[in-house]
């Protein structure tokens, strides 16, 4: 968006105090933006998008870009000046946007749980209250009697996300064995294999099945079984492309619903 503008500077360094969230999301998603550059510089960065999909890319992709079309455009330094600003993968609490979405999501209680603080823009409850279990009880059952070494998570997550959001069904995974990033130094996120290898090291499994809907799932597979762990793919189909990219990069499974799994140890 700042690329589009004739002068690149924020109206203004602080949202604010959000008191209705179903207002203020109703208004992000009407799906249109004005001023007429917003609009167009938002069908930019989903063109680009839309190029990518069916192949394996990360923010830093899309960053590559945006830096090479504000080179094109010399408006560099107010690019850098942004994301000083903004800065979206900075800690919760130290720049605008991360902390901004961090609330949105967690809510106020996720907050205080998880950052021991309280909210900065919202207080309310937060947009981890939607989410919603695919996996069935009876299912998750009859693959911990499938599964020798037991059944165990890994999440870029934080324990409490986790909890918040699975607690109906965590009794059927080993939690000492699961790991969750999102409690731990940055440097473990997937496709790094440590998390992984770690988890199965506390489930004692050389051999290991994992469950993903996305690319990085399956490189952090590839990336495991490099470090000694024999470590296979179930790929769940998610979108259009899905199906395509993990037969392209050769997944040992493919499956349209996370409760089709026991199919797969019959």
């Amino acid at each position: 968006i700042i690329l589009g503008m004739e002068d690149p500077k924020p109206a203004r360094a602080d949202p604010g105090e959000i008191e209705d969230l179903e207002y203020y999301l109703g208004r992000l998603r009407k799906g249109g933006s004005r001023p007429a550059f917003i609009e167009r510089s938002l069908k930019w960065v989903k063109e680009r998008c839309l190029n990518m999909l069916g192949s394996y890319a990360t923010k830093h992709d899309l960053e590559e870009l945006i830096l090479r079309r504000a080179r094109a455009e010399g408006k560099l330094e107010q690019l850098r000046e942004l994301r000083n600003l903004i800065e979206p993968v900075a800690p919760y609490g130290r720049k605008i946007l991360g902390t901004l979405y961090r609330e949105l999501w967690l809510g106020s209680e996720g907050i205080e749980k998880r950052h021991g603080v309280k909210p900065r823009y919202y207080r309310g409850a937060g947009l981890i209250e939607e989410e919603r279990i695919l996996a069935r009880e009876e299912v998750l059952e009859e693959l911990r009697s499938l599964v020798p070494k037991g059944l165990g998570i890994i999440s870029g997550r934080g324990s409490w996300e986790v909890r918040r959001t699975l607690n109906p069904i965590l009794k059927y995974f080993d939690l000492e064995a699961s790991v969750f990033t999102g409690d731990r130094a940055s440097g473990m996120e997937k496709p790094n294999p440590a998390s992984l290898l770690e988890c199965c090291s506390k489930l004692g499994a050389r051999k290991v099945l994992y469950v993903g809907d996305a690319g990085e799932d399956l490189f952090l597979t590839r990336n495991a079984s490099r470090k000694g762990l024999r470590a296979y793919l179930a790929g769940l189909l998610t979108n259009r492309y899905s199906y395509t990219f993990f037969t392209k990069c050769g997944a040992e499974a493919i499956l349209e619903n996370v409760n089709q799994l026991p199919k797969l140890f019959k």
